[in-house]
């Protein structure tokens, strides 16, 4: 499972990670996006089970340099 996955580090990151699809849903992001983040290494991902997870801390910090460019 998921949980156990995320676990097997020897520390709980379950509830510090979001899948893709709730991270596009929240962010109003299509896949596409999360796609060049990770190719151009800005969004470090976990894959478990063939789906994409995010550390909700990198989400915050990739916002906060797009946010910062719009300046």
């Amino acid at each position: 499972t998921i949980t156990e996955s995320l676990s097997a580090k020897k520390v709980n990151y379950a509830c510090d990670f979001i899948s893709e699809k709730e991270a596009q849903r929240i962010l109003k992001r299509k896949p596409t996006w999360f796609w060049q983040m990770r190719k151009a290494g800005m969004l470090p991902s976990k894959i478990i089970e063939k789906s994409f997870y995010y550390s909700i801390d990198d989400l915050k910090t990739v916002l906060l340099i797009f946010k910062q460019k719009k300046r």
